[in-house]
């Protein structure tokens, strides 16, 4: 009786189950690609994305079910599905294939249109890919995610520190021959990691936006070779934009050039110029060397160890007070804070208390040390020129976080980008980072803020940039560019500013270069 039905199923009925089976075809298809999100979050709470996922879809036929060719491409163009005429006609000539796929990249509004129609013989194999909605903005900071031929992970930015975080692993193969009956929840068909979530950034979308746009009009006004800036929350280190131009537009990232991946926040060192004085004269202020109303005589230029130490002006001013010093900007004055202080506690300063021996820790890949080799010299010329900004090259990174223990009473700050991850199931988990350290007297940074309040209401643009709401304390720097082979560039300077508001109870610190 077994064998007697077996020859029936096979031989009588052959055709007819052959012919459902073909109806019920299941192709080995890519797995479905899936990655969590990267959010920025508004002031109000609100999370826009920086880095999602976009659905599209492979349309494929069952050649022999498919009732009218005509009927099909008809369909196809009402829902605005961009198609090869000439291929859907040769691929629904080969009515014995069970699968032969016809459009790919097809939006879901167009997929969601012709599955009301239920069309025969059509099917939907439905695929991710990673989109970045803010584009070329803060695209250095976010990364993107790009294929080896076998995976796809994240190349640079949070897109890699986070890979392990935000990487989804997803089965294979998939049952596309599922999608004809319903969307089936993603947990059917990804295998769940614990870790998997989403991470939601301290960057703000109108922090960066504006600092983008900013950005963008100084080198269309001007066509630098490079402009970036940094706002931060001096408090606690939180990063509340980070950017800088030419950049990339990471959903095209294969049109650009390697070098325009790199962030040179973090990945680049410059010799800062005139901002660090603010370092050099809190330092000097907190180790007792000198006070607001220390005075020295200016003669223009110093000579030391046969190299001459000038003023931007090389004119003497005479006896010339320290507040004085940060208006005009003297290189003589921060050489002379730094002779009161010694080399050797000069030194310690900008090692220790400003850390600038350090990298910052910042989660973000590729952090490169700064150029702090001077401040072992046997020279004292190279001690003077780092006081105000030469021959030592910071990464802007460790910049913004020395001159923001000026801001917010002598606490150095471990700078960071991603605050929470989100889970899947809803929860929420802050991230850790390092606590506050206090490296200079709570005092000293509140002389060096009165001061630089000073330089903004009296001399910056003449006190036309003061503000009635806020005090605001800044310095402005302009530094010349190194040679590889030595010497300095005679066509080329680095303009710089940082400042910090509202002054005495800082809630943002900005550094623009």
């Amino acid at each position: 009786l077994f064998i007697a039905r077996l020859v029936f199923i096979q031989g009588v009925q052959g055709k007819e189950y052959k012919k459902q089976a073909e109806g019920q075809y299941v192709p080995v298809v890519t797995p479905i690609f899936n990655r969590g999100n990267i959010f920025l979050k508004a002031k109000g709470g609100e999370e826009v994305p920086i880095a999602s996922l976009e659905e599209f879809y492979t349309l494929a036929i069952q050649p022999n079910r498919v009732v009218s060719v005509d009927g099909l491409l008809k369909e196809l163009t009402q829902a605005e599905v961009i198609f090869d005429t000439a291929l859907i006609r040769q691929k629904a000539a080969k009515t014995d294939d069970p699968y032969e796929e016809i459009v790919k990249d097809v939006s879901k509004k167009s997929v969601d249109i012709l599955k009301e129609k239920k069309i025969s013989g059509l099917f939907f194999n439905k695929n991710y890919r990673r989109i970045y909605p803010q584009q070329s903005t803060g695209s250095q900071v976010v990364g993107f995610v790009g294929s080896d031929g076998a995976t796809f992970r994240g190349q640079y930015g949070l897109e890699r520190s986070y890979e392990d975080t935000l990487e989804r692993i997803s089965s294979a193969p998939i049952n596309v021959f599922a999608d004809v009956f319903s969307d089936i929840d993603d947990t059917l068909r990804t295998k769940v990691k614990k870790e998997e979530a989403d991470i939601v950034l301290t960057m703000d979308p109108v922090a960066l936006d504006t600092l983008h746009k900013a950005l963008a009009s100084v080198q269309e006004k001007w066509s630098p070779e490079m402009v970036g800036g940094i706002i931060m929350d001096p408090r606690t280190g939180k990063i509340l934009a980070m950017d800088s131009l030419p950049s990339f537009d990471p959903n095209s990232y294969a049109e650009y050039k390697t070098s325009r991946f790199v962030n040179p926040n973090v990945e680049s060192v410059f010799e800062m110029g005139s901002i660090i004085k603010a370092l050099t004269m809190a330092a000097g202020i907190d180790s007792g060397a000198v006070t607001p109303e220390t005075t020295y005589n200016d003669k223009g230029t110093i000579v030391l160890n046969g190299y001459k130490v000038s003023n931007f002006d090389k004119k003497a001013r005479g006896t010339v007070a320290m507040q004085e010093v940060l208006n005009k900007s003297l290189n003589t004055g921060v050489t002379f804070v730094m002779q009161q202080m010694g080399q050797k506690e000069f030194a310690r300063y900008f090692r220790e208390v400003y850390a600038l021996i350090e990298k910052t820790g910042i989660d973000l890949p590729n952090e490169v040390n700064n150029l702090v080799k001077n401040l072992q010299s046997k020279e004292e010329v190279n001690y003077a020129t780092a006081s105000f900004g030469q021959g030592i090259a910071l990464t802007p990174i460790a910049t913004i976080r020395a001159l923001a223990v000026l801001a917010n009473g002598g606490y150095l700050v471990t700078p960071y980008v991603a605050d929470e991850i989100l889970y899947k199931d809803g929860t929420r988990e802050k991230l850790p980072h390092k606590e506050p350290v206090q490296t200079l007297k709570k005092e000293s940074s509140e002389t060096i803020t009165r001061m630089l309040v000073h330089v903004v209401d009296t001399e910056l643009a003449q006190g036309k940039l003061s503000m009635k709401e806020y005090a605001l304390a800044a310095k402005t720097g302009t530094a010349e560019i190194p040679k590889s082979g030595g010497g300095y560039r005679e066509d080329a300077y680095l303009h710089s500013f940082f400042g910090y508001y509202p002054a005495y109870e800082p809630r943002f610190i900005v550094l623009l270069y």
